[in-house]
């Protein structure tokens, strides 16, 4: 059996399209665990209809306090039956064949620490609005250093088996953000990470998507870098990776700098960031991929504007 784990917080309006993707996975041996994070009865009403074919945890959480998310999935973890994870968000919607498509990957590469798949990129009306390969770069294999750099794995893309969880750990609930690419890391550290070509996942952004929350992003991504820069002897990383990661804070710190207006200062950040690790202006500054992010992003902010 496998869990889908779908975590509520605020967009309960679109909840019913996340639990209606997960009932029509044609893999049919699941369950389905919602944990409601929110602290009204808006999602309880909307997962009414549901109650019979889902089971559902009521842990409401301060978004301030920590990431809400990691506490909730962390309960659903605690909570599954299954064999396999999929954690996915009140607002993303799943591929019906994305359950079966990855677990049969993973069967025939036991070997593999988790699988991933693509994605596309809907609005608030279910409509499409970019390929996720256009914004992600999908890597594969042993990728521990190259995830040091930049997240490639969109959460509800993956299928992580109970055993990876184990030997990984839990959400990190104490980083402010980017709790599901901490994951990916200590799972790229101890294990190859696959990826499947195929559309078997759609990210919805809208005016409340926590990724246009550039600011929390940031300070998570700066956290991130500074747990890793203190792990213990056992999580040994080379002068490579410590240059990554010390990179990625003065990098980090830069951008939140640019979004201050303080331009002369982000400039300097930026070229500390990059004289500690060069390689970073290739894979990003020459990067369409950033472009299109902030054009997709840009996008959003028009269609529901004017919706």
């Amino acid at each position: 059996m496998l869990s889908i784990i779908i975590t509520l917080h605020s967009n309960a309006c679109y909840l019913a399209e996340a639990v209606e993707s997960a009932l029509h996975q044609s893999y049919q041996s699941r369950e389905i665990i919602i944990i409601d994070g929110s602290s009204d009865d808006i999602g309880e009403t909307v997962l009414a209809p549901y109650r019979d074919a889902v089971t559902i945890i009521k842990h409401p959480v301060n978004p301030i306090a920590n990431e809400f998310r990691a506490i909730l999935r962390n309960i659903g973890i605690r909570t599954a039956k299954g064999s396999h994870f999929v954690f996915l968000d009140d607002d993303d919607i799943l591929h019906p064949d994305m359950l079966s498509d990855a677990k049969q990957y993973l069967n025939t590469n036991p070997y593999m620490g988790m699988v991933y798949t693509n994605l596309e990129f809907i609005d608030s009306r279910g409509l499409f609005l970019e390929r996720g390969e256009n914004v992600y770069n999908f890597i594969e294999g042993t990728i521990f250093e190259q995830l040091l750099l930049k997240n490639c794995i969109p959460v509800h893309t993956a299928l992580v088996p109970r055993t990876t969880i184990e030997k990984a750990g839990l959400f990190d609930e104490s980083l402010p953000a980017a709790n599901d690419w901490d994951l990916w890391i200590r799972i790229a550290k101890y294990f190859s990470i696959a990826h499947l070509p195929q559309v078997r996942a759609y990210y919805r952004i809208h005016a409340n998507s926590f990724h246009l929350n550039k600011m929390k992003m940031l300070s998570g991504d700066i956290a991130l870098a500074k747990k890793y820069l203190s792990m213990p002897s056992d999580f040994q990383l080379n002068k490579k990776e410590k240059r990554i990661l010390n990179s990625s804070i003065w990098y980090s710190k830069a951008k939140i700098e640019y979004m201050n207006n303080k331009i002369f200062s982000a400039i300097a950040t930026a070229l500390v960031s990059l004289a500690i690790y060069p390689e970073r202006l290739i894979k990003f500054v020459f990067s369409r991929r950033l472009a299109k992010r902030e054009k997709l992003a840009s996008l959003v902010r028009t269609i529901e504007n004017h919706a």
